[in-house]
């Protein structure tokens, strides 16, 4: 099972809960519960589009990470 696609299906189809989703994707409760979080955020629900692929997903629903400009003050 791909993991995101099937988190949503077996949510949205099955009306599972986080543990009974997590049981097949091999992960934790809280994992299952924040890819539904995560995919919310992102709009994306179910069904899906035909042209969503798991890389279009992992993109979608953890984008990369914004560097900070800050600077931090090194050990003295």
């Amino acid at each position: 099972m791909r993991t995101i696609p099937g988190v949503l299906r077996l949510h949205h189809d099955a009306s599972r809960s986080h543990l009974e989703i997590a049981r097949p994707i091999v992960a934790s409760p809280t994992t299952a519960g924040e890819i539904l979080r995560q995919a919310k955020l992102a709009g994306i629900g179910y069904p899906l589009s035909s042209d969503m692929t798991e890389i279009v997903f992992d993109a979608a629903i953890y984008p990369p990470a914004v560097l900070s400009l800050n600077k931090r003050a090194g050990p003295i």
